[in-house]
């Protein structure tokens, strides 16, 4: 499998409302981000991310935000946009 690909379909991952699809994405999306490198992490990362400041949900942002923590996500605000490591 090519990284560049698959890191690219992390991003396209759409936020659905699927009850639980959400919790499964960011244990998956947890679980990249901590043992991946690279391209894949920062995908994975900035995903969360999303989860992390885009939804609602006080339990999805929480596991989001302690996956980012684990895996030890560090994003930042770019002129070109958000960039993750």
């Amino acid at each position: 499998m090519k990284k560049f690909g698959f890191a690219r379909e992390i991003l396209r991952e759409e936020l659905d409302s699927v009850s639980g699809l959400q919790e499964y994405a960011i244990e998956k999306l947890g679980h990249l981000a901590l043992t991946e490198q690279d391209e894949i992490k920062a995908s994975a990362c900035e995903t969360l991310r999303i989860y992390n400041v885009d939804l609602v949900k006080p339990n999805i942002k929480q596991a989001a935000k302690s996956a980012m923590n684990a895996a030890s996500c560090r994003c930042f605000l770019k002129p070109s946009g958000i960039e993750c490591h």
